[in-house]
């Protein structure tokens, strides 16, 4: 137990640099579209690949906060009126304050990215195999191919997500640990709702081109899914 408190109050801490972080990519995005919309010539940087990178780790984060702040809530209903515990007490309502203020710049920055018209491009579905290979993955790299995933939907730049020459199959690329990780994917533009990408299947490539095997196999997933449909 003390070591995972230890893990928790590690995470209390960063609580407030990611506020102070993710709020300085919220203030350069408002002033970059609202302020001075003309100001920035077209060889400046947009923000806009940091601000959808900051939101996605900022909604990492939120994730991974959820149980200590659940275990500060608790603890706090538990511990109220116990005057051996006071500097506890202090330190989880700071605990709750920093989470909630974080809760509320995502939320803030959500609504900037509608305005800012850098809608989610696709929406993510696994097919079985792509759900078999990523459950045995260990949970970092997991994570590290879901960050891949929400990246690439927004921003549709090929080190995430690249067409395959002369095919309608596309590859999500994640590089971690050395390995380089691709999860093969086609479109699915026949929702009248949700633009869709249907991730076939993954593997860790060792050679510089994509195996002609894995493209075949993705072929083959997405001929099938479209003669069920």
């Amino acid at each position: 137990m003390n070591a995972i408190l230890g893990t928790k109050q590690k995470r209390q801490s960063a609580h407030g640099f990611l506020c102070a972080d993710s709020f300085v990519y919220y203030i350069i995005a408002f002033f970059n579209f609202y302020i001075f919309p003309g100001v920035r010539g077209a060889t400046s940087p947009s923000p806009s690949s940091h601000f959808i990178n900051i939101l996605l780790r900022h909604r990492s984060y939120l994730f991974s906060c959820e149980p200590l702040s659940s275990f500060c809530l608790n603890r706090l209903e538990k511990d109220k009126g116990d005057k051996n515990n006071i500097e506890n007490v202090k330190k989880r309502k700071k605990c709750l304050t920093s989470f909630y203020i974080s809760k509320l710049f995502y939320i803030f920055a959500s609504k900037i990215l509608i305005t800012m018209e850098l809608q989610q491009k696709f929406k993510v579905v696994l097919h079985r195999e792509a759900h078999e290979f990523l459950a045995g993955l260990d949970e970092k790299t997991r994570n590290k191919i879901y960050q891949t995933f929400d990246r690439a939907s927004f921003l549709l730049e090929p080190e995430l997500f690249k067409k395959l020459a002369d095919t309608d199959i596309w590859e999500f690329r994640t590089l971690y640990n050395k390995k380089k990780y691709r999860m093969l994917a086609f479109w699915d533009k026949t929702q009248q709702i949700d633009t869709l990408v249907i991730a076939t299947h993954g593997f860790i490539k060792k050679t510089q081109k994509t195996p002609q095997k894995e493209i075949n196999k993705a072929i083959a997933i997405r001929e099938q899914y479209f003669q069920n449909k």
